[in-house]
């Protein structure tokens, strides 16, 4: 979007385009990093957390903040099976893919049905989507920076919005991440298992809420129970 700038006839098209594509919601999130430094750098972290200067980061708190968040709230979006995520490739990509299964064990069984395959990271250069988020990312962040809560509402864009989406909107500031950071406090035993193997880890947790599939028998068939 930063490209776009000078030409802002340009995004206007960009985004002509996608009111014609089946888009269900939009969603976005903003972290207000000076406090969420703070936070992380006072919070009296348990023994378990290592490198807990990566809480840091608002791409850490953001990447789980998006999926949680929506999982949490996307059935109010008119959104009812599990969503799966493609983010722009980062540096952090690698951190996000290993933290994918502590995240899914740290939540409610039902949020957990609601979290979808491993996410991808690619390349926005070749992917339009990424683009498309790049866009509208962009123009919360600058009507947030100008304290213009109301465009955010309401998707004012210079070229004006023509199809009601659907929105999500996020804000995280010192409470959150207080109330975010004091959910680390697992039990000794739990955390111990998430380090050793998460992904172990997760796969007993869904086989134990999924069961074992049954089904029925066929009546052509010649066998008999």
């Amino acid at each position: 979007m930063s490209e776009m700038t000078s030409r802002p006839e340009i995004a206007g098209w960009f985004y002509r385009l996608l009111e014609e594509h089946d888009i269900s919601a939009s969603v976005s999130c903003v972290v207000k990093t000076g406090e969420l430094i703070k936070v992380a750098r006072t919070f009296p972290w348990p023994p378990h957390i290592i490198e807990s200067w990566r809480a840091e980061n608002p791409f850490y708190f953001a990447f789980k903040a998006i999926i949680t968040g929506l999982a949490q709230m996307q059935e109010r979006l008119g959104i009812f099976e599990p969503v799966d995520f493609i983010f722009d490739d980062q540096s952090e990509s690698e951190q996000c893919r290993a933290a994918w299964d502590l995240l899914k064990i740290s939540v409610t069984p039902e949020l957990r049905n609601l979290m979808g395959e491993k996410p991808l990271f690619l390349d926005d250069k070749r992917y339009k989507p990424l683009q498309a988020a790049d866009l509208f990312a962009w123009w919360v962040r600058k009507w947030k920076s100008e304290g213009n809560e109301e465009a955010i509402k309401r998707l004012k864009f210079p070229w004006g919005a023509k199809k009601h989406i659907r929105q999500l909107h996020m804000i995280f500031e010192e409470e959150d991440f207080q109330v975010e950071f004091n959910k680390t406090t697992l039990p000794d035993s739990i955390a111990r298992a998430q380090i050793s193997d998460p992904a172990v880890t997760l796969s007993e947790i869904e086989k134990r809420e999924t069961g074992i599939k049954m089904t029925l028998p066929d009546p052509t068939s010649r066998l008999r129970f």
